[in-house]
């Protein structure tokens, strides 16, 4: 269950008959490419529940360069009109400052993705509580996503083998400064702390980059050693590494075993394939889950405060894939998942919030009824 804190009467206050009909307006910051990518889904996940919900959104894109993000952080606090909610992200450890500063005048401020560490909580203070306009943090479950990744990746390792045996694994981290990274690699540690068997030869960071995981991978395997499990922190990461590997005559699924993350498109192909183990994720849905926590939170719906650090489940994906689901993932069918299904405000018989995989399989809509 989700819960948010109560917002300080300065922050929010519920509509009022005037201003009942007027859109509420959110900005979010995106530190991605406009492009495509992970960025780009969550901004396309978050526009089609705004859509659905009636909110008005606009999007900013940092283009993966920080002292963009930032410019565009400030020009949303600093704007004469400024918006009802701002959605941030901790990218380069720059969110501190723009929480506070959102705080000073006033605007409403969700962190998405990755949240502030406790470092620069003790610097810049509480969501709401020295930050009355700080509402708190929306973030996926990584360190479960790490274990689980880690644990059905030692699991198809070992299946590989015909003999029980040391299990030699490669560690490809994104980086080890986010928390997002952080957390995924510490349930990587306590899958490891539970396997005897398995030796991790090399924990290398590769910068979230299939280019850097081909290139590290290569040189590994150029100087004869082996592996017999790949753990990559994201889809990329995993799809250079097996190129790589294939360059030296290793078939992923036949000669060892990897993982990812992301639920994107080639990766689903490698699993359905049995080549890869699987692909964690659905965190770019986190996009569509703040703006249906906002939307209620707008209209007054009583969600307690039992923590301000919101968390939400993602979910492995193995063969055989649903096939509605593959669907809406690799042709980006957004607008076929009922958000309004997810809102406590459209369902006031709930009592809490539901993202969960079966969840999100129960909102998938007919084709012919998305336009509706």
């Amino acid at each position: 269950m989700l819960v948010l804190a109560c917002l300080a009467p300065l922050c929010l206050s519920s509509p009022t008959a005037a201003d009942a009909s007027a859109p509420i307006h959110v900005r979010f910051v995106n530190p991605g490419f406009a492009s495509g990518g992970f960025w780009r889904s969550v901004s396309e996940t978050m526009r089609a529940a705004a859509e659905q919900l009636g909110l008005s959104l606009e999007i900013s894109y940092g283009e993966r360069e920080w002292p963009r993000m930032r410019a565009n952080a400030e020009a949303a606090i600093a704007s004469p009109s400024p918006p009802d909610y701002l959605i941030l992200v901790n990218e380069h450890g720059q969110a501190a400052d723009l929480v506070r500063a959102a705080d000073a005048r006033g605007v409403p401020t969700l962190l998405l993705l990755n949240t502030l560490t406790d470092r620069q909580v003790a610097r810049v203070g509480r969501a709401g509580q020295e930050l009355p306009c700080w509402l708190g943090s929306l973030t996926p479950d990584n360190e479960r996503a790490g274990h689980e990744m880690a644990t059905a990746l030692f699991d198809a390792a070992r299946g590989l083998s015909p003999q029980p045996g040391r299990i030699a694994l490669m560690t490809l981290a994104g980086d080890v400064a986010t928390p997002a990274s952080q957390a995924r690699l510490a349930g990587l540690d306590r899958a490891l702390a539970a396997a005897p068997d398995v030796d991790e030869r090399r924990r290398l960071v590769v910068d979230w980059s299939y280019d850097e995981a081909y290139r590290r991978i290569d040189t590994w395997l150029s100087t004869q050693r082996r592996f017999d499990a790949i753990w990559a922190a994201n889809d990329p990461i995993a799809l250079g590494a097996m190129a790589a590997a294939e360059r030296h005559g290793l078939m992923a699924g036949r000669d060892y075993a990897v993982v990812g993350m992301n639920w994107s498109t080639a990766a689903l192909a490698r699993v359905n394939d049995g080549e890869m183990t699987l692909t964690h994720g659905g965190h770019f849905l986190a996009g569509a889950w703040a703006m249906v926590l906002l939307h209620d939170l707008h209209h007054g719906i009583p969600i307690t405060a039992e923590t301000t650090q919101l968390h939400f489940p993602m979910a492995a994906l193995r063969a055989p894939i649903p096939g509605a689901l593959q669907e809406i993932l690799t042709q980006r069918q957004w607008s076929r998942i009922d958000f309004r299904r997810f809102s406590r405000y459209h369902h006031p018989e709930r009592t809490g919030y539901d993202f969960s995989l079966a969840a999100l399989q129960a909102a998938i809509r007919p084709l012919e009824a998305a336009d509706d």
